[in-house]
Formats: structure tokens, sequence, C-alpha cells
């Protein structure tokens, strides 16, 4: 197995494993809180990870295509097809990706909010 491969599941593993620890703190939190905004605010870090794994599906997708367009395409015009190819696959990674950690950055603030204030009456 290369080092990439290494690398790529390492990564997926820890992302995995920090949306369950937050998954977890945030649910203590509505258990703790109660009411429904806590409990759908405990689903943030799930849904970051599940836009983080469509981001990178979506960017997969798309660098397949870039080197499958090159393959027949006409010598002159591999370079700008490239280009063009995968700056259009990270763009769409962008779009998917960085909610994602918008959306884990929202988790950590609501979850410390929500476990440094008084419990209810």
């Amino acid at each position: 197995m290369s080092m990439l491969v290494v690398y790529i599941l390492v990564g997926v593993l820890a992302q995995v494993l920090v949306t369950v620890l937050l998954y977890r703190w945030a649910r203590a939190v509505a258990q703790r809180r109660g009411g429904v905004w806590w409990q759908r605010a405990s689903w943030l870090p799930l849904l970051a990870l599940g836009l983080s794994i469509a981001g990178t599906l979506v960017s997969a997708v798309h660098l397949v295509r870039a080197f499958q367009a090159i393959a027949t395409a006409d010598p002159s015009m591999k370079a700008t097809l490239l280009a063009s190819n995968i700056s259009e696959a990270l763009t769409y990674t962008a779009l998917l990706v960085l909610p994602s950690w918008l959306l884990y950055i929202a988790s950590i603030v609501v979850s410390a909010m929500g476990s440094m204030m008084r419990r209810p009456s």
C-alpha cells in the first residue's frame, strides 16, 4: 500500500473521529439543555461530515473527467484543458468543503455555549 493511501486513510479516520466526538458532545449538551433547538444543533457535525465527503467525491469525479478529457485532446490544448478542468474541480470542492468547515465551527460554538450556560431551572 502506498504512503498516499495511508495518509488519506489517516485523514479520513481523524475527521470521522472528530465528527463523532463533536456529535457526542453536542448530544450531551442537548440532553442537559432540552428543547428542540439543541437537539437539532447536535446534528451539525454529521451534516458537516456529509458535506465534506460529498466535496471529496465531487472533486475526485471531476479530476477523473479532467484526465479523461486530455487523453483524446489535441496536444496543443492539453495543458489548457487540464488547467481549466482542475480549476472547475477545485471550485466545486470549495463550494462543499468550506460550508462543512463553517458547520464544524458552528457546532463547536453552540456546544461550548450550551456547556457554559447555567442549567435551566
